[in-house]
């Protein structure tokens, strides 16, 4: 019964555990550090940081770090966006929110431009993807 619980618990944190399971001294790629710092953001209540607060975790001008996130061929935008798919899929599945506080919690004004922004990372709206779980 004891890998059952270990399982179960591991599953319960598992897309925003796997999402910073790198280690920063040893992963030289700046996409997943600046993933670190935006779930970090996240999980103190501070939403995400906009770009020129997320470039002080790396100690250089905003410039550069853009230039390194082409060469990783991302941008900003779409690393937050990613994020915010990634917990918005993760509180649909295991959370009886409505999607209107979902689109709260992961900084959107309204709840019609989260929908909007869903449906375009996963061609479905939340109410719909969140039906298709429950068949």
């Amino acid at each position: 019964m004891r890998e059952y619980a270990e399982l179960k618990a591991f599953l319960k944190n598992a897309p925003t555990d796997l999402m910073t399971m790198t280690m920063p001294s040893i992963d030289k790629c700046f996409t997943n550090k600046l993933k670190g710092i935006f779930l970090e953001y996240y999980r103190r209540g501070e939403g995400f940081p906009d770009f020129k607060l997320s470039t002080t975790g790396f100690n250089m001008a905003p410039q550069t770090l853009r230039r390194k996130l082409k060469a990783e061929n991302t941008n900003y935008k779409e690393i937050k966006d990613a994020i915010r798919r990634d917990l918005a899929i993760d509180k649909l599945m295991h959370e009886n929110l409505p999607v209107a506080d979902i689109a709260v919690q992961l900084g959107f004004v309204e709840p019609a431009s989260f929908a909007r922004a869903f449906k375009q990372w996963t061609g479905v709206s939340p109410a719909k993807y969140r039906s298709s779980l429950q068949l």
